[in-house]
Parts: structure tokens; C-alpha cells; sequence
């Protein structure tokens, strides 16, 4: 039988609302009230307020599985100021005049800062979470533009050092640390299609290689990226944008998998 044309309508009105009416109801459940206090505190307004809506479907945990809840604010320029989780897990972002990335924290944790030489090469990165991780990277530009970065820090499970090099656009090209060694192949432009990490494993002293391979739209956006284990996939990650916003991300394996859905919501 064929539907009528108000049928129809009647049909998409029900199924907006299915997927509407949720991002603007659960998003109260977000702890925000600390959310302005910080941006007046930086004297950067938040520009534009996303909501994330997660569910974690798996074997163990059957539709509508697990749902989770995540606010982003963002500037004018499209840069990331503060995430909120329903956990209650903020984190803020703040930048320099240049519109570089000056410090992240994490009131719960603590904070990492960066510090830029003139020419907006980055030169030290300070990470202080306390008593689970404190860090000093420092880099050092050659007159190719290359570079290469020290690491020395210390965790709860004691010291650790990383070495790398980086593109003349600052864009990590190897990271090694006694554990593993990570290599990142980047197109013709400056997108990463591939992320490989080879690491030492207690089983039969031999080692484990992870590997990422990305694909992008006109716009750069990350359109897909598959995850492989020894060369068996383990999972893959889609998603969709309108206008070069995203709008929808599934990441789907072997054991379930998650969707997050975008929309852009105004804070009471």
C-alpha cells in the first residue's frame, strides 16, 4: 500500500524528532555552570556550542547500548576552547595572539603549556598532571626546516625519555621511545593516510605493528580510518559532514560499535 504524501510528511516529522529532540533535552544534564566563569576568566567568548550524543553498542551491551553526552565550545575561528563530558571532566584551551595554541587544562588533572620561537615553530612543551606525569619537550629547527624533539619526563611507574623529527610544517614525522617507534606518512597536502607503530611485545620476544590508514574529502576532512593489528583489521571509523562541519561518526569492529552524532545547541 502506498503512503500519502502527509503520511509521508507525518513519517519525517516523527523520525526528526527522533533524532532532534534529544540533543536539545539531554544536553541539560551537562555540568556547564563553570563553562562561562572560565572563558570570562580568559576574556574569550565561546562563538559556538556542539553537542556530542554517543552509544557504545557491543555484544555485552545490545542497542540502545551505552550513551554518552560531550559539549564542545568553540571561538569565532573554528579553535577548540573547553569539552565537557557528563562526567564531569572539563578541559579548556587557550591561544596566543597568533592564534597558536598556548595552554590545555584540566582542572581535575592539571596542565600543558607551549611555548613558540618567532617564526611560530614550536620549541618546549611542559606537561604537569602531578604525580601521573610531568614532562619537558624541547625542539630544535634545522636550516631545512626539519626538526627534532627531546622528551625526559617521569610517571607514577618511573622516568622515560621519547626522541623525533618533525616536518617543516611542524607535523610529527617519527616519535621513539625504548618501547615502540611510530612513523607518519603525510599526501601532497600535509594530510596524514598513514600512521604505523611498532612495538615490543612479551610474547615470544617478538613485536607488535599497529597501522592507521586515513582518506580525506576536497575539504581535508577525515572521511575513513581503518585500524590494523599485525595486518588483521580491528576496526573501522566513518564519518559525515555538512558544510565542513561534522555531523555524524560510527566506529564499528568485530566486537559492536559506536555512533556520535553533532549538532550545534545554545547553553540556558
Amino acid at each position: 500500500m502506498r503512503t500519502s504524501f502527509a503520511g509521508r510528511l507525518l513519517c519525517m516529522a516523527a523520525v526528526s524528532a527522533l533524532c532532534f529532540v534529544p540533543l536539545r533535552l539531554n544536553y541539560r544534564r551537562l555540568d556547564t555552570s563553570r563553562v562561562p566563569e572560565e572563558m570570562a576568566r580568559w576574556a574569550v567568548p565561546a562563538y559556538r556550542y556542539e553537542l556530542e550524543i554517543s552509544h557504545h553498542v557491543t555484544d555485552d551491551l545490545p542497542p540502545p547500548g551505552v550513551r554518552s553526552l560531550e559539549l564542545y565550545c568553540y571561538d569565532r575561528q573554528g579553535r577548540e576552547l573547553c569539552r565537557v563530558t557528563d562526567e564531569a571532566v572539563l578541559r579548556f584551551y587557550r591561544y596566543d595572539l597568533s592564534g597558536r595554541l598556548h595552554a590545555e587544562r584540566i582542572p581535575a588533572l592539571g596542565s600543558k603549556t607551549y611555548a613558540y620561537d618567532a617564526a611560530g615553530r614550536l620549541l618546549r612543551a611542559e606537561v604537569d598532571y602531578g604525580a601521573a606525569l610531568r614532562s619537558v619537550t624541547t625542539y630544535t629547527w634545522g636550516a631545512d626546516g626539519t626538526g627534532t624533539l627531546q622528551t625526559s619526563g617521569e610517571t607514577a611507574s618511573g622516568a622515560f625519555a621519547e626522541s623525533g623529527a618533525c616536518r617543516p610544517d611542524g607535523r610529527l614525522s617519527l616519535l621513539e621511545t625504548a618501547d615502540y617507534r611510530r612513523t607518519w606518512e603525510y599526501d601532497a597536502h600535509g594530510s596524514c593516510i598513514r600512521e604505523t607503530t611498532v612495538s615490543d611485545t612479551l610474547v615470544n620476544g617478538g613485536a607488535r605493528v599497529d597501522e592507521t590508514a586515513l582518506t580525506y574529502d576536497a575539504d581535508g576532512n577525515v572521511l575513513s580510518a581503518d585500524y590494523f593489528t599485525d595486518g588483521s583489521w580491528e576496526r573501522t571509523l566513518t564519518a559525515a559532514y555538512q558544510d565542513g562541519v561534522r555531523t555524524w561518526v560510527r566506529t564499528e569492529s568485530a566486537a559492536g560499535y559506536t555512533e556520535r552524532a553533532f549538532a550545534d545547541v545554545t547553553l540556558p
